[in-house]
């Protein structure tokens, strides 16, 4: 489309085609522009979301290995309080035999004792 305007030295042609090619242009730049920038905020936002996440993921790994570690302390002081108990019952074991011995040799005395004496009435 053109158009004929005045001008200080004379008539002159506008070709308004030309401006709205500019204008389209202009246009596509700041949609370009726009578009850009939509794209930059959402990666950073997805990276800050992802970041977060991490940290979330980290945290929730610390509170479990900790969990775990408070679980390990426990058994390892249990196993050591039976290990003490186990040591305590070998002790009693031990003077029960030695007391079980004592008994059997009494008993083999006294039986022996006992078969002197049969023998002695049998004559």
């Amino acid at each position: 489309m053109r158009e004929s305007r005045a001008g200080p030295k004379g008539p002159f042609i506008v070709d308004k085609t030309a401006e709205r090619e500019d204008k389209t242009c202009e246009h596509r730049a700041y949609s370009s522009v726009n578009q850009y920038h939509i794209c930059i905020r959402a990666l950073f936002f997805g990276l800050r979301n992802n970041k977060r996440a991490d940290v979330t993921e980290i945290e929730r790994k610390a509170t479990e290995t900790a969990t775990i570690n408070v679980k390990l302390d426990q058994i390892g002081t249990d196993v050591r309080d039976i290990k003490y108990d186990i040591t305590g019952l070998k002790k009693d074991v031990q003077g029960l035999n030695e007391r079980m011995i004592i008994v059997e040799q009494s008993t083999k005395s006294a039986h022996h004792r006992l078969d002197d004496l049969a023998e002695e009435k049998e004559k």
